[in-house]
């Protein structure tokens, strides 16, 4: 007698495999995180990388010692050579300490700066130019940095289908009774609800057999304190926001390569985008929207990702580096299916459960907000 595959009872079916395929497949936000290692704990841990920043602000200078006051002066070392913001002159950093620069002037380059004491007392940015080295050297320029680390909670997500004994008796309810049809929508449930998480879910401080773990999103890590973000005052989405997002990002030692937003702001940038759309016959790969917008501040091409449940965060776009974003499962609780039937039950229940949890690495460098975008409607008219 053949055997139901569905009648394996207490043999778990990893469907993790067709968890990742379903959601690269939708294009919903999720679809851009990279499948990461397993992760080990409740609390995920991972290192952060050590991006170098091309620039870095300083809030105060001493003209008579050279001496800029930075809020941390990490990645920068003696013998780098920097230039102030809108000055060509060239400087070389002789002294580093935690919130402090020291310079000695080395050429002007063209400038009317010719000394360190012609460098305004003003806040403003230094940029990194390059670090010459010696003939003949015995050490380069000291690039290592220890990593820190950042952590998420791992939040378990789970769908049961339940189907009556009579239901699988009777061909009258056509499809609706096939237990492989109702465990694929609820993966897609999952799935919806994974991607929201991913979005807007809050992490938690701490997680146990009684307290429910949940996964920190992208609202989360993006707005921490010292999160990169571009206020727009309620002016439309512009090229000049989207670049200067762009540019905050590849000063921090990005890459950005992303831009997220709500139906409405994608129809908006298609807008802008219009004189560059190019349509050749046979096109098949056109949307109703742009879906490439090339950053004027890196020369990369960044993919619009239109995510509807961003529709009612109208006021908001995102520019990403999308390396940093990685979706972990916990060791053997990937997403599975396995038999739920209780005792006495007419019928058959399946549970579709997982425990899954977010990376977001280097989120102050690689995520950027840009906040108070004019509605979509009214940018439209």
């Amino acid at each position: 007698m053949a055997t139901f595959s569905w009648e394996l009872l207490n043999k778990p079916r990893d469907l993790s495999d067709v968890f990742m395929t379903m959601i690269a497949q939708r294009p919903m936000f999720i679809s851009r995180f990279a499948a990461r290692p397993a992760a080990t704990n409740r609390k995920h841990e991972w290192l952060e990388g050590t991006l170098r920043p091309r620039t870095i602000s300083y809030s105060a200078y001493t003209k008579a010692t050279g001496v800029f006051a930075v809020a941390s002066s990490a990645g920068w070392n003696v013998g780098d050579r920097v230039r102030v913001k809108g000055d060509s002159a060239i400087f070389e950093i002789t002294a580093v300490a935690a919130n402090s620069i020291t310079v000695k002037f080395v050429a002007s380059n063209g400038s009317a700066t010719d000394a360190i004491g012609d460098i305004a007392t003003d806040a403003s940015t230094l940029y990194f130019h390059n670090h010459p080295i010696a003939e003949n050297s015995t050490s380069g320029q000291a690039m290592f940095s220890q990593s820190t680390t950042d952590y998420n909670r791992t939040q378990i997500f789970r769908g049961d289908v339940s189907i009556s004994n009579t239901a699988l008796a009777v061909a009258t309810y056509g499809n609706e009774n096939d237990i492989s049809l109702q465990v694929k929508r609820a993966l897609l449930e999952i799935s919806r609800e994974v991607n929201d998480t991913a979005l807007f879910g809050e992490r938690s401080a701490d997680a146990s057999a009684s307290v429910a773990g949940n996964a920190g999103g992208l609202y989360f890590f993006g707005t921490q304190l010292g999160s990169l973000s571009v206020a727009a005052s309620n002016d439309a989405i512009s090229l000049k926001l989207l670049n200067d997002a762009a540019q905050n990002i590849l000063d921090a030692g990005g890459t950005p390569d992303m831009i997220l937003c709500g139906p409405g702001q994608a129809r908006v940038i298609s807008q802008l985008m219009r004189n560059q759309i190019n349509i050749t016959p046979g096109d098949s790969a056109r949307g109703s929207y742009v879906n490439k917008v090339v950053m004027e501040s890196t020369g990369q091409i960044a993919d619009v990702v239109v995510e509807p449940a961003l529709a009612a965060m109208d006021s908001d776009i995102w520019v990403l580096d999308s390396s940093g974003l990685g979706i972990v499962q916990l060791g053997s609780r990937q997403i599975h299916s396995e038999d739920a039937t209780t005792p006495g039950l007419d019928g058959r229940k399946f549970s579709i459960i997982g425990e899954i949890t977010f990376e977001f690495k280097n989120a102050k460098q690689k995520i950027c907000r840009i906040s108070g975008v004019q509605a979509s409607a009214t940018s439209l008219t």
